[in-house]
């Protein structure tokens, strides 16, 4: 199982956040069209960790996790429930598919509303420190 993969099974199974957005758990962008609210994530970024002569064989792959809902209310409500989802080790699911990662959230949210849909979200990066 990919680090992705992993990060999407994290929130796919907790339930705070599966009771306020079902499914609608996206990589890179929503769907047209969707009900909300929902989350979308994807990486931003992030280096290797090196050493002398190399890669440490540990990544530090950054992700951007955004938060939608028709109301600012529901955009931080379903926001709590990612923090609440990622507030432990991806280790602690049992290394799923050989994934053994720490996360660690590395900015507060960001409250916006966007002018086109007038929908509100709330975006926050999360670095994840895994052994590659």
């Amino acid at each position: 199982m990919t680090l992705e993969e992993s990060l999407y099974a994290r929130l796919n199974g907790y339930a705070g956040l599966t009771a306020l957005v079902a499914a609608r758990i996206y990589p890179m962008s929503m769907e047209q069209n969707p009900t909300l609210p929902l989350v979308v994530y994807r990486r931003i970024g992030g280096t290797p960790d090196q050493q002398f002569g190399g890669t440490a064989g540990i990544g530090n792959p950054v992700f951007s996790v955004t938060s939608w809902g028709e109301t600012y209310k529901s955009a931080r409500a379903t926001a709590a429930q990612v923090r609440a989802a990622l507030n432990v080790s991806m280790a602690a699911l049992g290394g799923t598919g050989g994934v053994n990662a720490q996360i660690e959230r590395i900015t507060e949210g960001i409250d916006l509303k966007d002018p086109d849909t007038g929908w509100y979200y709330t975006t926050e990066d999360y670095v994840i420190h895994v052994q590659e």
